[in-house]
């Protein structure tokens, strides 16, 4: 393709696998690249089908959001919102559906269907896993439908709707730094930001991810950071955690990511470029880094071990 080619860019979670392990980076950002190409070469194609996979845990987040981004684009638009019991059924239909096509590999073939991690490593999961993953959605979803919140959401006029799950970035010195929020409405005097969590533990810490959504809203909307309420929403639990967006916050934002990009560039071979050589990558020392990682298959740590 034409004038499409790896940009630089930053993210939490690109921060966040850099940090775990440089040489799972490496795959994920430029080993994987073009392997969605016909003609790309066979380990390029194979790396790009292991990014593509998802751990049991992340797909029943996705299917959660999703299931939310609809009922919320139905409140939205004014349209007739779904019923529960049939937003449930919808999802759970998706699910099991996603499970057939990944359990029968066809993943391989077409690396944006559903691959799960599961499958590909070939983990022995009793049912019993998959159907407590079936009914944390269930959860999930019931939780949203029945909180106070959908209902003062569905309150607020189409025109103070501000983003919903929309990928978008801002620039820090030229540097893309990639946001995606769930959820962002003017009140007034205030943004609110909402982030949906859907994991069952809530002391993970989210300070950064949530800052960055702040830093997003003050340049996109142009508003004073003091009027930005920041909101993680575990829907597990349905508990709310509250984020402030300060001039502190701000400068800290900045210096940390501007430190991230830099350790990152430092091992590029070419930084105008955005081009990397494998060998300046190290690998993990911590192997429980190494439990749900993709590469497993093709990385050199795990080379004729029986965990591969």
């Amino acid at each position: 393709m034409i004038g499409f080619k790896n940009e630089f860019s930053w993210s939490k979670s690109r921060e966040e696998i850099f940090r775990k392990c440089q040489k799972q980076y490496y795959y994920h950002y430029y080993g994987s690249w073009g392997g969605w190409q016909r003609n790309c070469d066979e380990r390029t194609r194979t790396t790009y089908v292991l990014k593509k996979l998802v751990n049991r845990h992340l797909w029943s987040g996705e299917k959660v959001r999703t299931a939310i981004r609809r009922i919320l684009e139905a409140v939205r638009d004014e349209k007739p919102i779904k019923t529960e019991e049939e937003v449930i059924e919808q999802t759970l239909r998706s699910m099991r559906d996603d499970f057939k096509s990944s359990r029968d590999q066809l993943y391989l073939e077409s690396p944006k269907s559903c691959g799960l991690f599961e499958h590909e490593y070939q983990l022995e999961l009793p049912g019993e896993v998959w159907k407590e993953t079936a009914e944390h959605i269930e959860k999930c979803i019931r939780n949203f439908y029945h909180s106070p919140l959908l209902e003062e959401i569905k309150t607020i006029p189409k025109e103070q709707w501000l983003c919903l799950e929309e990928l978008s970035y801002f620039l820090l010195n030229e540097v893309k730094v990639y946001v995606s929020i769930d959820l962002a409405i003017r009140m007034v005097g205030q943004v609110l930001v909402y982030d949906w969590k859907t994991g069952s533990s809530v002391e993970y810490n989210h300070d950064l991810q949530m800052a960055c959504y702040g830093w997003f809203a003050w340049q996109q909307w142009e508003v004073d950071p003091k009027t930005i309420k920041l909101m993680e929403v575990n829907l597990m639990h349905m508990d709310t955690t509250h984020h402030q967006l300060t001039g502190v916050n701000l400068e800290k934002i900045q210096k940390t990511i501007f430190e991230s990009i830099q350790d990152m560039q430092f091992l590029l071979e070419d930084i105008g470029n955005n081009q990397a050589n494998e060998e300046r990558f190290t690998m993990t020392e911590n192997d429980r880094f190494c439990m749900y990682c993709n590469f497993k298959k093709i990385c050199p740590k795990w080379e004729g071990s029986a965990e591969k």
